[in-house]
């Protein structure tokens, strides 16, 4: 009868909607394991940073994005305001400023700098002192346009602050203005990291030159001895592209 036609139609339809719902859990589940499985992979402490290929150092590294985002987007910054804008800046400044450091180790280490490029650490050099230059000059007093000189770091945080400043600040666009007492710390901060930046330099160039030269530097200063200034740039150029 047509009830009955109706009754098996609705009774198919469930059965369908159920079967509908149950392949999307399972599927959901299936994603939910390979990730877990991915994130304990990507963090075991035999395998971190030791990759094969660059496709999981690039996942390693969205997965640190997102969690810190995560974190700083929902209790870090709502929580602690200003205050935690400036730990994640001095954080920062200070694992930018030590990017040197694992060269120094392994350099150390192997008692040989043979692959480290002269031109690079010169570049490093040249880079940290001008920013080291560019911070001092622009600190309170230091010259500029007699203020101090740069932009305001943080907009007024006042509880909820507004997310053109709290990102401007955390992308280290704030160089203070003015002679407050958080500008100019803000400010030594910038130039104390750059200093034990170039500090870090240093230590790779005289590794490089005097304490474990390579065969390729010995030969180089051998021969560099008389030339003119202008000769020796050249051959820096030359020698060690």
């Amino acid at each position: 009868s047509y009830r009955d036609h109706d009754t098996t139609t609705n009774a198919t339809s469930s059965r369908h909607g159920r079967g509908r719902k149950s392949a999307l859990v399972s599927l959901g589940l299936a994603y939910f394991r390979f990730g877990v499985a991915k994130v304990i992979n990507l963090l075991h402490p035999r395998r971190i940073w030791q990759y094969k290929n660059m496709k999981e150092y690039a996942e390693l590294l969205a997965l640190v994005m997102a969690v810190m985002g995560l974190y700083c987007r929902m209790w870090l910054f709502p929580t602690y305001g200003e205050a935690a804008i400036n730990r994640i800046r001095n954080v920062s400044i200070l694992l930018e400023s030590c990017l040197a450091l694992p060269q120094v180790i392994q350099n150390y280490g192997r008692k040989d700098t043979a692959g480290v490029s002269v031109i690079m650490v010169a570049g490093w050099i040249i880079g940290d002192f001008l920013k080291l230059v560019y911070f001092l000059v622009q600190a309170p007093g230091g010259g500029g346009d007699g203020s101090g000189g740069g932009v305001a770091l943080v907009d007024g945080i006042r509880g909820s602050a507004s997310k053109a400043a709290v990102a401007a600040a955390v992308a280290g666009a704030g160089v203070p203005r003015g002679s407050s007492a958080s500008g100019v710390a803000t400010m030594y901060v910038f130039a104390g990291g750059c200093f034990v930046a170039l500090v870090l330099d240093v230590l790779v160039l005289l590794q490089l030159a005097v304490w474990y030269p390579t065969q390729k530097m010995l030969a180089w200063k051998a021969d560099c001895k008389g030339k003119s200034p202008g000769n020796l740039l050249f051959d820096i150029m030359r020698v060690f592209r």
